[in-house]
């Protein structure tokens, strides 16, 4: 059999698939593509594991998935190869440090993490608030003085606390 001097690129989310639903005719299609040995690269806008999203495929769509087949809203940052080592903020859900890890960044803080260095840059959270006045009021405003200061923010996806995220990530994007 000849080897196909094309490939196909399938936008998994809207596209092959409807919901957490397969398009019907989608799963025969790539079947057959994939049994011509035609190369195919899914790609979506969901943030996680390229492994994870290769294993969900293979599940579903019943043939081999390889990760480097599979390209997510992450995967671009592999180039930035210029802030894989400095310290960076990232904000996401789930596995957002991990894939920070597989892209390569190296010194990785959260959002969770600052504020626990800066607790009175959590002003959404109303149990912080009144932590951080019992905090003031017993022994001052307490910092972590050895948090290396942000390089640069990375968003991985959508975080959970939007309100809590953006408050951090403006706040640290307007001061030194």
């Amino acid at each position: 059999m000849k080897t196909p001097n094309f490939a196909c690129f399938f936008d998994i989310d809207g596209v092959i698939t409807k919901g957490p639903n397969f398009i019907t005719v989608a799963k025969p299609a790539i079947q057959t593509l994939i049994q011509l040995n035609v190369p195919v690269v899914f790609v979506s806008n969901t943030c996680m594991l390229e492994s994870d999203k290769a294993k969900q495929l293979s599940a579903v769509l019943g043939v081999t998935i390889h990760p480097e087949q599979v390209v997510l809203a992450q995967t671009p940052m592999c180039t930035l190869t210029n802030f894989h080592t400095k310290h960076v903020l990232v904000s996401g859900q789930g596995q957002a440090e991990d894939i920070a890890r597989m892209i390569g960044f190296k010194s990785i803080t959260t959002i969770e993490k600052v504020c626990e260095a800066f607790p009175e840059l959590d002003m959404v959270n109303h149990m912080n608030r009144v932590r951080l006045s019992e905090m003031i009021s017993t022994q001052g405003l307490v910092h972590d003085e050895n948090f290396r200061p942000i390089d640069a923010i990375v968003l991985l996806g959508e975080p959970i606390q939007w309100e809590r995220s953006l408050q951090v990530i403006i706040d640290l994007l307007l001061t030194d």
